[in-house]
């Protein structure tokens, strides 16, 4: 489950980059950058899985487990603050562009009436 939140928080990172700096997305996520994220993507959830089994298996008491509840949620929390961090970040540029493209369709409205007037004068 884990595995399958780190991979969605990278696939959003990897469109947010693409939407916030699209300018440097070329540059930046190059095939090297994408392995590590991928392998990061992997590697983080399954060593916690890992160290939370050893921690319940080894400390079979109610403070590891209380530890390890803990420890889960702080982890999905941490994932689904990225996710809507990402899509805030998106969201907000989408409505810049949105607002500059819409004063521009304004402006050359504007024009054009501005145009026709001093063409039937």
């Amino acid at each position: 489950m884990y595995v399958s939140a780190a991979n969605l928080c990278s696939l959003v990172l990897d469109r947010n980059i693409a939407v916030v700096k699209r300018m440097k997305y070329l540059t930046f996520m190059k095939r090297r950058r994408v392995i590590q994220m991928m392998l990061i993507s992997w590697a983080i959830p399954i060593t916690l899985c890992v160290f939370v089994l050893l921690l319940l298996f080894h400390l079979k008491i109610p403070l590891a487990i209380t530890i390890i509840a803990w420890l889960a949620v702080v982890l999905e929390v941490l994932l689904c603050g990225i996710v809507i961090f990402c899509f805030a970040c998106m969201l907000r540029v989408v409505w810049k562009h949105e607002r500059s493209a819409r004063i521009l369709a304004k402006q050359l409205r504007f024009n054009h009436k501005v145009l026709r007037k001093t063409e039937a004068t």
